[in-house]
């Protein structure tokens, strides 16, 4: 879902079960010609309300609501890296936010690559983005596996580290956006 509305400030959460009393799934603000936008898995048979604020009493606004396919690796595991050197070109821009990593917190959409090491190998992570990106790392388990390596990118520094994998050992990759907004190629 999003909402544009031309020279004020304005803003989008989502609420499920009831208007009220509901939890607040997710939040986006914009100015002026920046878009709110919030992204979510859709439940079953759950309700959900979207609530426009704009700071004017006058102002045109413009809400859209479209289903979108979901992002490929989007949840858990992933995409797999299954040889290295490995480069992929990606979007967050549908993505949902499932992960958050320990050197950041957000409510940006991240999208998961997992590589099992078959051998000891230096790895060089890097993440490019023109937004505020992050890049963590966790072994065992894409949800709440140990969290070994996490950077970010503020848009003109790159998100990147360098480890060790051990062998016979998974990674999941995540990249992430820093905070609420921070997504795209």
């Amino acid at each position: 879902a999003t909402v544009s509305a031309p020279s004020v400030i304005h803003a989008l959460s989502l609420k499920r079960g009831n208007c009220l009393s509901g939890p607040e799934i997710t939040c986006d603000a914009g100015l002026g010609a920046d878009t709110s936008r919030v992204v979510f898995l859709a439940e079953p048979d759950s309700t959900y309300y979207f609530i426009v604020e704009v700071n004017s009493f006058s102002a045109n606004y413009t809400f859209t609501l479209e289903e979108v396919p979901p992002v490929q690796n989007d949840l858990c595991p992933g995409t797999d890296i299954l040889a290295l050197p490995y480069s992929d070109i990606g979007n967050t821009v549908f993505a949902t936010n499932q992960y958050t990593g320990s050197c950041y917190g957000g409510t940006a959409g991240d999208v998961v690559y997992r590589y099992a090491a078959a051998d000891s190998v230096l790895l060089y992570a890097k993440v490019t983005a023109a937004w505020n990106d992050a890049l963590h790392v966790r072994t065992n388990n894409c949800a709440s596996g140990t969290s070994l390596y996490c950077d970010i990118g503020n848009g003109a520094d790159s998100s990147w580290f360098v480890f060790w994998a051990e062998p016979d050992s998974v990674y999941y990759f995540i990249v992430d956006g820093t905070s609420s907004g921070q997504f795209g190629d």
